[in-house]
């Protein structure tokens, strides 16, 4: 029997397919970010993901170290293509709930 993907590790390679990442080296916050279109900063707080009428920022807090901005950009590109609509006006529990 072999292993099965998750629908998240199908969605994620599917991505990295679609905008030619295919090579560890290329596991990049810029290179990603500017394949998919999407503006990264570096702020001096925490990260957080905007969309600013049809543009998506990710703002990485500068303070961290790359493999915890890493795992940020991760969470924060997962808000901005696998949910829709404004976040903050929708319930407090199935906003923590796709967290």
């Amino acid at each position: 029997m072999g292993y099965t993907k998750t629908h998240l590790e199908e969605f994620v390679e599917a991505l990295y397919m679609k905008i030619g990442v295919s090579r560890p080296a290329e596991l990049d916050i810029e290179l990603i970010a500017a394949r998919i279109g999407i503006i990264v900063e570096y702020i001096p707080g925490p990260s957080k993901g905007v969309e600013v009428g049809s543009r998506s920022i990710i703002m990485l807090n500068n303070s961290l170290p790359p493999t915890l901005q890493w795992q940020d950009f991760a969470h924060e590109i997962a808000h901005i293509l696998r949910h829709s609509g404004n976040q903050y006006i929708l319930p407090h529990d199935f906003r923590m709930l796709q967290e």
